[in-house]
């Protein structure tokens, strides 16, 4: 029997390695498959544990599968809207909130306007928080938005623009953005000038 050489011990321990990895691979394969396909079914729950896998891919993955479930009914795309707003750690997508925006159009009201605007700001893109502003200030000027003031929709904006990430506001969109909330925020301190009744003395 000819002696074992210490490359022998080395290739074993290699070989084990390698093997453990590629259980490893294929378990989490495995676990992300029953993620998506949960998600695809409408099972909100799954977008947390996504989150929880600190795995940004993923979490893409999921959250598209269930706006492709949300895109089924308004129910669908309420129940995954509220979810995202009430979960803290959880962020959104430009395409929630451009979906959740087509939707508040409809139904504007004090509530669905600061869900909208959260979302907005969870997607993470300067831009689409400078389109859901937009929107607000164009439907509460024009009188299409009742039950918010001018000066708490200011507020709001302006506490909903430091959810964005500091990513997105360090960017070209978001020094746009600053420009612009600058300009909103003029535009509603004027109506309040407007609408409050001249007292003579």
């Amino acid at each position: 029997m000819s002696p074992r050489s210490l490359f022998d011990h080395k290739e074993t321990h290699a070989a084990s390695h390698h093997f453990l990895l590629a259980q490893a691979s294929k378990q989490s394969e495995e676990r992300n498959a029953s993620l998506l396909k949960r998600a695809a079914g409408g099972d909100l729950t799954i977008l947390t544990k996504a989150q929880g896998a600190n795995d940004s891919a993923l979490y893409r993955s999921v959250l598209h599968n269930l706006l492709e479930w949300a895109a089924m009914s308004e129910a669908n795309l309420r129940s995954l809207a509220s979810f995202v707003v009430k979960n803290s750690d959880l962020r959104g997508s430009t395409e929630l909130a451009e979906a959740y925006l087509k939707l508040w159009q409809q139904y504007p009201d004090r509530q669905s306007t600061a869900q909208m605007l959260h979302l907005a700001a969870l997607s993470d893109d300067a831009k689409m928080f400078e389109q859901a502003v937009e929107a607000t200030n164009n439907f509460i000027l024009e009188g299409y938005l009742n039950g918010i003031s001018p000066e708490e929709l200011s507020a709001l904006i302006e506490s909903e623009y430091w959810v964005l990430s500091s990513a997105a506001r360090s960017t070209g969109a978001g020094f746009v953005l600053k420009q612009k909330l600058r300009t909103v925020r003029e535009r509603l301190a004027a109506s309040r000038k407007t609408e409050s009744p001249n007292v003579e003395s």
